[in-house]
């Protein structure tokens, strides 16, 4: 049996030392550090943080980018960055528990480049959200991601202030894979997104010093309470859909599961179906689909062209309301 090991990664500006295991039966992760705060701190941030791999296939070759996220409210919504998710075919949520669970891009926004994700599970363990506001210069920071594909992941560092953009400062060595993760302040709030790392070139020493960027909470909450209080506005029809190409040349996109009871499956759509069109338009790729059907309120038909074996045939769809958006709560 393979033992998943969180890795703790300790920048030069840390005066922390924390040695870590997880044990293998109870999955729980387990912490020695003088400061009991801390210790108690990364095991309940731990439970709301995830690994997120993002699948991307091209005609030439196939492959895999990691990063991370956390669990913005417990109907299943996790928060991330669009690099993280970017031109994927198809997206997997680790959970800190083990689960490996298919998810799929709800929302994104353009000015902040937050992504909320909607997963199929529920009762988990959103972040409390914190306030920039109530940090001072130096204070305490947290990442807790995924490191190199090792998940979770520590990393201490502080707080430097504001860029003249209105990120956040970060005096962190960012490993590769957090981005899209959360900053936590010394009482385990989020209070930024990690947008990646930047060099420093005011050190001069043989180490690769690097300075973290991310973007305030209070900014990301302006657009996931927007996307959350909308919610109901938005169509949904239950098929998952994958890339055939990427030279958008029109060929549609393959369907590889149908939702039971959802309005695609009451439409006799199948799994190994093609969608060429939707509407009078030609499909390209996956995400132009799902964000035409989201545009669409619920209630209304909408014409389907579909390649099946040799044939295509046309099905009239009744865009409806995801089921679960009638059990739902906000992160307040």
């Amino acid at each position: 049996m393979i033992t998943r090991k969180p890795i703790f990664l300790l920048p030069v500006i840390s005066s922390f030392i924390l040695a870590s295991a997880l044990n293998s039966q109870s999955k729980k992760i387990w912490i020695s550090n003088k400061d009991s705060k801390m210790s108690e701190l990364v095991r309940k941030a731990s439970n709301s943080v995830v690994s997120i791999q993002t699948f991307i296939s091209t005609e030439k070759e196939n492959w895999c980018r990691v990063g991370s996220g956390f669990v913005y409210d417990k109907n299943g919504f996790v928060v991330t960055r669009k690099s993280v998710v970017q031109g994927g075919d198809s997206i997997i949520v680790t959970l800190v528990d083990g689960r490996s669970v298919p998810a799929r891009l709800f929302y994104h926004d353009e000015d902040t480049e937050v992504v909320l994700l909607k997963l199929p599970v529920n009762n988990l363990t959103p972040l409390p959200i914190g306030k920039v506001s109530q940090l001072n210069i130096r204070s305490q920071l947290t990442l807790i991601g995924n490191s190199l594909g090792v998940f979770p992941s520590v990393t201490l560092g502080i707080y430097l202030g504001r860029r003249s953009d209105g990120m956040l400062k970060l005096g962190v060595v960012v490993p590769p894979g957090n981005c899209g993760g959360a900053v936590i302040d010394e009482k385990g709030r989020v209070i930024g997104i990690l947008a990646g790392r930047v060099l420093d070139n005011r050190f001069s020493s043989n180490k690769v010093e690097r300075m973290g960027v991310a973007l305030p909470i209070e900014k990301a909450r302006l657009a996931l309470n927007y996307a959350m209080k909308h919610i109901d506005d938005r169509g949904w029809i239950g098929v998952s859909v994958v890339n055939l190409g990427s030279d958008n040349s029109g060929k549609g996109v393959k369907v590889v599961s149908v939702v039971p009871g959802s309005p695609a499956e009451h439409a006799q759509i199948c799994k190994g179906d093609t969608i060429v069109a939707f509407g009078k338009r030609a499909v390209h790729s996956a995400s132009e689909l799902a964000d035409w059907v989201r545009q669409i309120s619920p209630g209304h038909k909408i014409m389907f062209k579909i390649h099946r074996g040799r044939k295509i045939i046309s099905k009239y769809i009744r865009v409806g309301v995801a089921p679960w958006l009638h059990d739902r709560g906000t992160n307040k």
